[in-house]
């Protein structure tokens, strides 16, 4: 037997099942096949089929299937050895590093700053990580790449250091997600932190200052006052 069409109303009796992106979870399901489902936008009401809606539905539900298999397929591929690594900075300071002529091309790689990013050949990545490899592990440099991380032996090491990203978070976020992150960093990354927040109070920006005080007595000397020793050394050097 076909299903009836019924012309929408604003009325509480209304039969229509009206689905908001919200609904679509629990046993939505058996709501929406008793009829039809009925999609506001803004002024103008659509109907849309049952049918029609499940087809949607199941197009969308497929889509999703086949874009987690491609990322789970890319994380799984087998990296080659002429592949470029992406290296992220996560100081402020100037970081360099050389790869050996022996098994590496002998180039040298400057990092200039906090998230500089380099790509770097695989061959050299490898030299550099045994040369230089208290930089990866201190969390100056980060490898951003699972294959080359679990090929190397870094994956432990990385899962401990905080991303470029959440260094943002710490830097220009709110008090409490600020803290949650920095607690977690290593002793390196936590003073590198502190230097950073340093130099947004040296600059005069707007910072919140109980996440001055509280991330002060976690690394034991206060960012505030080294701030401001900072700025008297600096007007010294300007009036010189």
């Amino acid at each position: 037997m076909a299903a009836r069409t019924k012309r929408t109303t604003n009325t509480s009796a209304e039969s229509d099942v009206r689905m908001a992106p919200e609904n679509i979870q629990d046993g939505a399901m058996e709501s929406i096949k008793q009829e039809k489902v009925v999609a506001e936008n803004k002024e103008n009401t659509i109907t849309i089929p049952v049918s029609k809606y499940e087809q949607m539905l199941e197009a969308l539900t497929a889509f999703i299937s086949e874009q987690a298999k491609a990322g789970s397929s890319s994380e799984n591929k087998k990296i080659q050895r002429d592949e470029y690594i992406e290296v992220i900075s996560l100081t402020p300071m100037l970081v360099t590093v050389t790869a050996n002529a022996a098994g590496g091309s002998g180039r040298e790689y400057n990092f200039k700053g906090f998230g500089v990013s380099i790509e770097i050949p695989y061959a050299d990545l490898a030299n550099i990580v045994q040369k230089h490899f208290k930089f990866f592990e201190k969390g100056y440099l980060y490898v951003n790449d699972a294959r080359f991380t679990k090929t190397n032996g870094l994956d432990q090491i990385t899962s401990k250091i905080l991303t470029k990203e959440q260094i943002e978070v710490i830097i220009y976020g709110d008090n409490q997600s600020s803290l949650a992150l920095f607690e977690k960093g290593t002793t390196s990354q936590k003073n590198i932190i502190a230097s950073m927040l340093i130099k947004e109070l040296v600059e005069n920006k707007d910072i919140d200052m109980n996440k001055i005080k509280k991330i002060s007595d976690f690394v034991g000397f206060d960012l505030n006052q080294r701030a401001e020793e900072f700025k008297e050394i600096l007007e010294e050097i300007k009036n010189k």
